[in-house]
């Protein structure tokens, strides 16, 4: 569909929202851009309004570039994955647009670890996997997973739900890999979490699954030890460290293994971060390599 609509210009109307009331108030502001609550069907629902780095110089242009990153993530339905629910046009005479989503009261799984230490973790990070599994079993690389891009749901059991697809890109072989309009460019991820490879100017555009692999280590190491990975650290020396094959030591001592810290789980995060994007496993592969140790735990 995505396709079709790239090279026909045509975009199906139901995605786009005009009974979108906003509230004006900006939750939070950031690389991608900002975000706001509003309500949509009775329902309180996340605004997010992309800031655009390049120049559009028409609408078409415009909605070339949301057939790219956003039709893809509007067919993708698993309960790991932020439901996209429509684009609501501002009507602010600059052409600019809201991407509308359900909104999350737990927030993201940083803030949330902090308010309720003993959650359990391993849970949420079996939901991460299965989000970013079926996104590339979609052709979808999400490009930006970490911590502040998972939210947690109110249900019970909680779920992890994978967010923020800011640097998402359809990952297949039919020209839908290097958009020339992207709403936040290869500068939006958090180096703490991105993989040696992207650091390589020769590469062009080189966010992929196996770059997400990469990050899902990274953001179990932060949901695990409850830090960001190299704390402290600027993001210039985070780039040199990754290139030499440095990562984060393993957190030692009863909390962490109560959180799920065993020799198993930290053998797959050490697999995940491998300095080679070809020996790092698939997203089935660690879902299968996490079930079978929650199996072995229970």
């Amino acid at each position: 569909l995505s396709r079709l609509a790239r090279k026909s210009e045509l975009y199906p109307t139901r995605f786009f929202l005009h009974d979108v009331t906003r509230s004006g108030d900006t939750i939070t502001e950031g690389y991608f851009g900002e975000i706001e609550k509003g309500l949509f069907a009775g329902e309180v629902v996340c605004i997010k309004i992309p800031r655009f780095f390049c120049f559009v110089s028409s609408t078409r242009i415009l909605f070339q570039a949301l057939s790219r990153e956003i039709m893809p993530w509007a067919q993708i339905s698993h309960e790991n994955v932020l439901p996209f629910y429509g684009i609501h046009p501002l009507g602010d005479g600059r052409g600019r647009f809201g991407i509308v989503c359900p909104f999350f009261d737990n927030g993201d799984v940083v803030d949330y670890l902090v308010k309720f230490p003993n959650t359990d973790r391993r849970s949420l990070i079996n939901g991460v996997a299965a989000g970013m599994s079926h996104l590339h079993d979609n052709g979808i690389v999400h490009g930006d997973i970490k911590g502040r891009n998972i939210l947690v749901s109110s249900t019970v059991p909680l779920r992890a739900v994978l967010a923020d697809f800011g640097l998402a890109t359809v990952a297949d072989t039919n020209g839908l890999m290097s958009p020339d309009l992207t709403s936040s460019g290869d500068e939006g991820g958090t180096k703490q979490f991105e993989a040696p490879e992207l650091f390589d100017p020769s590469i062009p555009y080189r966010r992929s699954k196996a770059s997400d692999v990469y990050a899902f280590s990274m953001a179990c190491y932060e949901i695990i030890s409850g830090n960001i990975p190299f704390p402290g650290r600027h993001g210039n020396h985070v780039m040199i460290m990754v290139g030499r094959g440095v990562r984060p030591g393993r957190p030692v001592g009863k909390m962490y293994q109560d959180r799920g810290l065993d020799n198993v789980m930290w053998k797959l995060i050490e697999n995940c971060w491998e300095q080679d994007p070809g020996q790092r496993p698939s997203a089935l592969k660690i879902l299968e390599r996490l079930s079978e140790t929650s199996t072995a735990v229970s």
